[in-house]
């Protein structure tokens, strides 16, 4: 189970999860390859629920698919 970092706390929803979708980062690094990325969702719908952030683990961003749901995209170093 993934818990976001404790410097950005997230309100728990009881009884709801969350899809975290993971990748590796290439030469380009991984704020560069998650920014592609969030591009391609926000083409398909998604809206972005909270703005990228590079982490000591990698880069992650929260997004919201078109009915509201919550998507985790990281990518990893």
């Amino acid at each position: 189970m993934y818990a976001p970092s404790r410097s950005r706390p997230q309100p728990r929803q009881p009884g709801r999860l969350a899809l975290c979708l993971q990748r590796e980062a290439d030469a380009t690094g991984a704020l560069v390859v998650l920014h592609a990325w969030i591009s391609a969702a926000l083409e398909l719908g998604a809206s972005v629920g909270d703005p990228p952030r590079q982490e000591s683990f990698g880069a992650e961003a929260w997004l919201l698919d078109p009915e509201g749901n919550h998507q985790l995209l990281l990518v990893l170093p």
